[in-house]
């Protein structure tokens, strides 16, 4: 069968355990050697990372508390540890002006936000594209 498989030992953290408010993020590596995530929607999501990159081992996660953030390494097939950052609280929400899917336009209330082209993605949480990220690449602006 073509269907992706967890194919390693799962890793990850939960924020405010035993509250209402509790939040699981775990991570895994498919049978298709990629990174994989899992959150309390039950729904898995692919980190679309750069590159040719194979990931080798489970990956293991930590858990930052100042500024809040999840890091999450494993071993690739380049000889190199695949490093990825994941902030559970996103920077923006709700500051799509206009987009396609291949390029957005954010509402002036973005202004001043300093964005990691290098690290930072978008989410798309509505429309045919829903649940998608989008690294974040700089563009014109007009």
């Amino acid at each position: 069968s073509d269907e992706i498989k967890v194919d390693s030992s799962p890793h990850g953290v939960v924020e405010k355990m035993g509250t209402p408010e509790e939040k699981r993020h775990i991570f895994v590596r498919g049978s298709d050697q990629r990174l994989w995530k899992i959150e309390n929607s039950g729904q898995w999501i692919l980190d679309s990372y750069p590159g040719e990159i194979e990931l080798r081992h489970s990956p293991f996660v930590l858990g930052i508390a100042t500024p809040q953030h999840l890091v999450i390494y494993s071993s690739t097939n380049k000889n190199s540890i695949l490093e990825r950052r994941f902030s559970p609280q996103p920077a923006l929400t709700g500051t799509a002006q206009v987009g396609t899917d291949r390029s957005i336009t954010l509402m002036d209330s973005a202004q001043g936000v300093a964005f990691d082209f290098q690290k930072d993605y978008i989410k798309l949480k509505t429309g045919s594209l829903n649940g998608t990220q989008r690294k974040l690449v700089a563009g014109r602006s007009s």
